[in-house]
């Protein structure tokens, strides 16, 4: 391929080496430019992604005409305005996640993605990390029938493992005006999404967090009921501060666990790695199938997250997550935290 799809990268900072390794990595695609209102550190991701371009200003960048595809990696409050600047520029435009801290914000990146002439996307790697790829072609084959139970569990460990983070990096998570809420709608995004990429729309929500306001709002309980079938589902969220995680990123372990009529699924890892078995089992007629060839890194889902919106924009297809997927997403997590303020079931679709 000779023409490239350049790739200009609006925020530099900690995750961006993760979320642009798939652009790096993909002969369909080269980074053009950085933005970032850091200099020194613009240009050293410029240096090292081999970069042209570099910007203190994200308006510059979407005004080079030679840039094809704006990739948001900025704090959640700044992301509203760069996507609806970005799809208006006619770039195509990928957003960390979560797309925005309310719906109301999502709502106008949405009626942004059906003006627009580019693709949208909400950058979101869980649905791409290949165990959980692979449960879901499984489920969709009916392997293990009718889904009645989807159970996400998540803990936070100490800090003194996985990425050494900068607190000019992390600082800014503690904001929740910047962030929309702690743990329970940031980290949690990823979990909520996953609910949705296995169960369909969500009919209601009922949560019990504690600590609120904490940047770390748990222990916490979220219980869901699926708009299709006979379908619930659990996710549990705690920190212990002395748990050492096997981890090369964040230190968090995830599990899923997906029951259906006739067999269950587990997948046993994400971003940390206690349990040192396949990433992917599944049971089924009284047997037990290990998965133990299935690449699981967390880089993985990142990598083709990327990937699959080059495809897209290549194909003309929608990508995953869309725009309204994304608000739907982030109409969850608010969900989430209403049902637990008022102490009553709520309707996601209700959020606006």
């Amino acid at each position: 391929m000779t023409d490239k799809l350049r790739v200009g990268v609006i925020g530099c900072g900690e995750i961006s080496g993760l979320t642009t390794w798939g652009y790096r990595a993909d002969e369909r695609t080269s980074i053009y430019a950085i933005a970032d209102p850091n200099t020194e550190r613009a240009e050293q991701r410029a240096a090292e992604w081999k970069a042209e371009k570099v910007y203190t200003d994200y308006r510059k960048l979407l005004d080079d005409k030679a840039v094809d595809i704006a990739m948001i990696i900025t704090p959640h409050d700044l992301h509203k305005q760069m996507v609806v600047d970005a799809l208006d520029a006619g770039k195509h435009v990928s957003v960390q996640k979560p797309m925005a801290r309310n719906a109301e914000e999502c709502k106008a990146m949405v009626q942004a993605a059906k003006r627009a002439k580019g693709k949208f996307q909400v950058f979101e790697c869980y649905p791409f990390y290949p165990p959980i790829a692979k449960a879901k072609e499984l489920i969709d084959a009916n392997e293990i029938g009718d889904v009645s139970m989807i159970r996400l569990r998540t803990t936070s460990g100490s800090l003194q493992c996985g990425w050494e983070l900068t607190s000019t990096s992390w600082e800014w998570k503690f904001n929740q005006e910047r962030v929309g809420g702690g743990t329970m709608f940031d980290d949690m995004h990823h979990k909520y999404a996953l609910a949705l990429f296995f169960g369909g729309p969500i009919e209601k929500v009922s949560a019990f967090i504690e600590n609120p306001g904490m940047f770390l709002d748990t222990p916490a309980t979220v219980m869901w009921r699926h708009k299709e079938g006979q379908r619930y589902g659990i996710l549990d969220a705690t920190y212990s501060p002395d748990l050492i995680i096997d981890t090369k990123y964040y230190p968090v372990e995830e599990r899923v666990e997906i029951t259906g009529s006739k067999g269950i699924i587990w997948v046993t890892r994400l971003t940390g790695g206690l349990m040192k078995i396949a990433p992917l089992i599944m049971y089924r007629d009284g047997e037990t199938h290990s998965f133990s060839n299935i690449p699981a890194e967390w880089e993985d889902g990142f990598i083709r997250c990327a990937q699959h919106f080059i495809d897209c924009i290549l194909a003309d297809k929608q990508p995953y997550l869309s725009a309204e997927q994304g608000l739907q997403v982030v109409q969850f997590g608010r969900a989430v935290y209403k049902s637990a303020e008022e102490g009553v079931a709520v309707q996601p679709d209700s959020i606006v």
